[in-house]
């Protein structure tokens, strides 16, 4: 996009390829994510992105929805969501730049204090993360991974969810190659009875998140405790 220097890889997943990037403009560190969608999408000579043969449809329906939901976080005052500062097409496919931001995910953070919280600690942390995930459901965005190791504790001392993504990411059942985390994925997540993932499906996933910051451990996979 004629501004951003992009670095090594630092992370890969389903939906793309994160890198450590320099913002020429601004003169600052952000972390670039390249839309590239394991199994539909193939890297050119020229570095450029094509989709793989026979799933045209599966990548450009992904494109379209990782494209809404960067541009729809980047235009929200969602105070506890990782900022997106920008979003552009490029190379044949989508890239979205986050402002980078220093701290560690709430599991470490559990793991450097005594494994579990007092509600009295836990209680200033999470009211403003509710605020947040009712604002990003509105939106009409599901995040479908909110867990402990999405999660991160800033050094504002504010938690922040990371790692928002595509809904195909976070079902079992899709053609892509899914990231969801037992324990704290709602049943829905797995398959189960063609339900539907929607605002239920982060409200599970928060409470199980609190669970485990109060209680000390993971609650039991959805799948097993359906029956």
């Amino acid at each position: 996009n004629n501004r951003y220097l992009i670095g090594k890889v630092f992370s890969t997943d389903g939906e793309g390829i994160s890198y450590i990037g320099w913002d020429n403009a601004n003169d600052g560190i952000v972390t670039v994510k390249e839309y590239f969608p394991v199994n539909f999408a193939h890297r050119n000579p020229d570095k450029t992105v094509s989709m793989i043969k026979g799933g045209e449809y599966i990548f450009n329906e992904g494109l379209l929805e990782f494209k809404e939901i960067c541009t729809q976080i980047m235009n929200s005052e969602l105070t506890a969501l990782t900022e997106v500062v920008d979003v552009f097409e490029e190379n044949g496919t989508v890239y979205s730049v986050n402002a980078k931001i220093s701290g560690i995910t709430l599991e470490e953070f559990l793991e450097k204090n005594g494994g579990s919280l007092k509600w009295e600690q836990a209680r200033a942390l999470f009211l403003p993360l509710f605020d947040t995930v009712k604002g990003m459901n509105d939106l009409g965005i599901v995040h479908g991974g909110i867990s402990t190791k999405t999660i991160l504790v800033c050094r504002d001392g504010k938690l922040r969810i990371a790692d928002y993504q595509i809904r195909n990411i976070r079902n079992v059942g899709s053609d892509l190659k899914t990231e969801i985390f037992d324990g704290f994925a709602a049943i829905e997540q797995y398959g189960f009875d063609e339900m539907a993932l929607g605002s239920n499906t982060d409200v599970y996933g928060l409470c199980a998140t609190l669970f485990r910051v109060l209680i000390g451990t993971v609650p039991p996979s959805a799948a097993d405790r359906i029956s």
